[in-house]
């Protein structure tokens, strides 16, 4: 397998989920800004979105969506009880959360993540990410989400993060004080 990643995005979680299944994957690590693979080739070349994360399975076919490729990645290794069994009702709570997680929560942390260019939507889009949160259930784990939550995680391993994995944090300045 092949793992498209660019470090600091949301292809970070699938990188966690490799380390805890203990799976194996060449993590190819691709600029986002430039849409470029190490070798300075065109990433659109290898994707035509130019989104990560992207897996190439053995036989050439890619996976995308964070989601698919998580759950993809449990069901590789159900030893991990990352997922629960196909067709068992937690399962489709596993898929309720992950769904809800990527068209809800996720989309709402886009003008997070771009504060400045989002100016005064911040504003607005901090408290409606706040209240979909809470009415996901996502607030109050132990209420509303069943105990398969997200990916039934049963707790941490050590993980070792090489360079590959380490997320870049910007320096200091009007984005991060508009977030704070």
């Amino acid at each position: 397998m092949k793992l498209y990643h660019a470090p600091g995005s949301c292809s970070q979680a699938i990188c966690i989920v490799l380390q805890e299944t203990g799976l194996n994957a060449d993590v190819v690590t691709v600029d986002a800004r430039r849409h470029l693979l190490p070798d300075g080739t065109s990433y659109y070349d290898v994707s035509e979105l130019g989104y990560v994360p992207l897996l190439e399975l053995q036989d050439g076919t890619f996976l995308r969506e964070g989601t698919v490729i998580a759950q993809y990645l449990a069901d590789q290794s159900p030893e991990s009880k990352l997922a629960p069994a196909h067709g068992s009702i937690e399962r489709y709570r596993l898929l309720e959360r992950l769904n809800f997680l990527s068209t809800e929560i996720h989309k709402g942390f886009i003008p997070l993540l771009y504060a400045v260019a989002a100016g005064k939507w911040v504003d607005t889009a901090r408290p409606k990410l706040e209240s979909r949160w809470a009415a996901g259930g996502l607030s109050d784990a132990n209420r509303r989400m069943p105990r398969v939550a997200l990916l039934n995680w049963p707790g941490p391993k050590p993980i070792v993060f090489s360079r590959t994995f380490v997320a870049r944090t910007p320096a200091a300045g009007p984005k991060q004080d508009r977030l704070a």
